[in-house]
């Protein structure tokens, strides 16, 4: 049976990355093997970070998506999903162990730094959407005046592309530096 990862986690398919997020980290510390001795939580741990680590991935997330959409709307229910089912169960439960085995401790200081690296670039991911309603502005300039549309679309789009590259390396760096410890 399909697994749906989006009522594993208590959210919708239209979910976006900061609740994705929110909503395994609000049950990863409630299901962890070290605050939860219950019979079921190591199970549900793994099945919530199975869960999660398709979810989080975006590539892996527009697959589990088109097949959950096939699954849920194919009345026949043909379409054999179990290969990539059993790949993201098997990830799945790869990182549930890694998960569980860490201190809490150190679990709980990982999942709050993630937060740390996502406001400390936030400023620079407005600056981004900033410069990407810049571009489109731009669009609107050409009916205008062609010249000055195009040169509004090669500023603002540079400097978007700029701090696009200088914000995935900062948050790359800051990721980093919170799983090395």
């Amino acid at each position: 049976m399909f697994k749906n990862y989006y009522q594993m986690l208590g959210i919708s398919q239209s979910a976006d990355i900061s609740e994705i997020k929110k909503a395994y980290r609000k049950l990863a510390l409630q299901y962890h093997p070290d605050k939860n001795k219950a019979p079921n939580a190591q199970q549900k741990f793994v099945e919530i970070t199975e869960a999660y680590e398709v979810l989080k991935d975006e590539t892996q997330r527009k697959i589990y998506d088109q097949l959950f959409n096939r699954t849920f709307s194919d009345d026949i229910g043909t379409y054999n999903n179990q290969e990539k089912q059993s790949q993201w169960s098997e990830y799945g439960k790869r990182k549930a162990k890694e998960y569980s085995e860490m201190e809490f401790d150190l679990f709980v200081k990982r999942a709050f730094g993630e937060i740390k690296v996502v406001v400390k670039n936030s400023l620079s991911i407005g600056l981004i959407l900033f410069c990407a309603f810049g571009v489109i502005t731009g669009f609107t300039f050409m009916s205008f005046d062609a010249f000055l549309g195009v040169g509004t679309i090669v500023i603002w789009g540079g400097l978007g592309l700029l701090l696009f590259h200088r914000t995935k390396e900062n948050y790359k760096n800051d990721r980093n530096k919170i799983f090395r410890n």
